[in-house]
């Protein structure tokens, strides 16, 4: 057969002599993108994550994206793992955390000027009824052809060359070349709101209105991404000082204020921030939230350059290991303090411990509380704005198990055995200690706005077992974790 005209996908700003990885799925898209950058001359590497999720169809999967780089002589890695989902993250988004792990690694691994994605105009246009049905308010959330993804000072670049291509030249242009493909059953699942969107709203738009909504988000983004780089040049500005110029900021229109107040207060506090901008809070409500966020701000600077590694590192033990703006100081001796110390803990001796970043879908059950914990919710419930968020470390077992979050607790099973008990204590230090300490966290995070009216009923709430348990086990336990 001979084969139709290839659709012509935008691959400036990627050098075809460079390596690029490319995500293959086996489905239709990533096969014609595969296809397309290998007959444009790409280097190209294939990276194929199996989710173990559909069975005998997902090893299928496997298998012919294992034959279709054979016959396309491409190197192949792939990776087996099911998405950890919990409660509050959809497995879509689990899914998706887990592939840019991979990818990360991937480019760890061997590098590459990329990792190229087969999302399409349709894609894109799903994204967008998706995301305004959130936010009708909102018409910025398109997928972007060229981004980059930083995690300290590692970038993780996403690049979609089929972004202007609508689903159906993608098929065309397969049957026309008679290139087989796999076909995910559960795409069909319209109980599923992107496939629900795809089978019932797509085809009633024309492609001449799924161009003009990519076209009108693209240019919403634009102007919002002009209006945050100017916010967060003015905050910096007017922080220069002893703290925010309140007279400068109230000069500014809304709309830059409200970008300021997102910098300065933290996405967590989004509808505070909202009414600060707008006048509808007192200055003094803001003062406790002002002086985290303003720390936070200032410490994402300065730790710019650290370099935070995303897979595990193992603490020497004994010893001190560095960890970006972290150090972590281990020894092994018997019992733990009874005092509460909440960048020190005292925990059963392991074989290993290790540190790495909090990721979203982190769970423990700390000690002295009933239940399991989102570290999300914990992380929150400190205080600790996003802008810190990916500086905070989560030290787990050679299993991979939560055993000690700074700042907070220690899981209930890494509590030591009794006072006289073998124990690891292990210490958290350096720059981003001295400066939370100087933004006044304790074992309770950060200060309340309400002055700590309810830090006794929160305290009880959490378990907090204090002096005259089992000879001061849980006091020790409790309180120095």
């Amino acid at each position: 057969m001979k084969e139709k005209s290839a659709p012509k996908p935008e691959f400036k700003g990627l050098t075809p002599n460079e390596p690029v990885w490319v995500a293959v799925s086996g489905g239709s898209d990533s096969v014609c993108l595969l296809r397309l950058m290998v007959l444009a001359g790409f280097d190209c590497r294939a990276v194929h994550v199996n989710h173990l999720l559909r069975g005998a169809d997902s090893d299928a999967d496997e298998a012919f994206v294992r034959d279709l780089c054979t016959e396309l002589f491409v190197e192949l890695h792939v990776h087996r793992e099911r998405p950890e989902k919990a409660p509050s993250v959809s497995l879509e988004m689990a899914g998706r955390v887990l592939r840019h792990r991979v990818f990360r690694a991937c480019l760890r691994a061997t590098p590459a000027q990329a990792v190229a994605l087969g999302h399409h105009l349709d894609d894109n246009v799903e994204t967008i009824i998706m995301r305004r049905e959130r936010q009708p308010d909102d018409e910025r959330w398109d997928i972007e052809r060229d981004v980059t993804i930083r995690r300290g000072s590692e970038a993780l670049r996403l690049f979609r060359p089929l972004l202007d291509w609508p689903k159906d030249e993608i098929l065309n242009w397969l049957e026309a070349g008679g290139h087989p493909f796999r076909e995910d059953r559960s795409n069909q699942d319209v109980s599923f709101t992107r496939n629900r969107i795809r089978h019932k709203i797509l085809p009633n738009l024309s492609l001449k209105k799924r161009r003009q909504m990519v076209g009108t988000a693209a240019s919403a983004r634009e102007k919002d991404q002009f209006f945050e780089t100017r916010a967060r040049d003015l905050l910096e500005e007017m922080m220069a000082g002893e703290g925010l110029d309140y007279e400068a900021f109230w000069n500014e229109p809304l709309a830059v204020r409200r970008k300021m107040a997102l910098a300065w207060l933290g996405h967590e506090r989004a509808s505070f921030a909202m009414k600060f901008a707008r006048g509808q809070v007192a200055l003094r409500d803001a003062t406790v939230s002002a002086k985290v966020s303003e720390m936070a701000i200032k410490m994402a600077s300065a730790f710019e350059q650290d370099r935070l590694i995303e897979d595990p590192v193992a603490l020497g033990i004994p010893g001190t290991t560095d960890w970006g703006p972290w150090t972590f100081e281990t020894e092994l001796g018997s019992g733990f303090c009874a005092e509460r110390r909440p960048f020190e803990a005292w925990i059963r001796p392991a074989n290993a411990v290790l540190v790495r970043p909090w990721r979203p879908g982190d769970r423990m059950r700390p000690f002295g509380m009933t239940g399991t914990r989102k570290l999300q919710d914990v992380l929150t419930d400190l205080k600790i704005p996003a802008a810190q968020k990916q500086f905070w470390p989560v030290a787990i077992d050679a299993t991979g198990e939560v055993v000690w979050v700074p700042g907070f607790r220690i899981a209930a099973e890494s509590a030591v055995a009794g006072p006289d008990a073998p124990s690891l204590h292990l210490r958290a230090s350096g720059r981003f200690v001295v400066a939370l300490r100087e933004a006044g966290f304790d074992e309770r995070g950060y200060g309340r706005r309400d002055g700590g009216k309810d830090d006794g009923k929160d305290r009880g709430k959490d378990g907090g077992k204090n002096a005259g348990n089992e000879a001061g086990k849980d006091a020790g336990q409790g309180a120095a974790l």
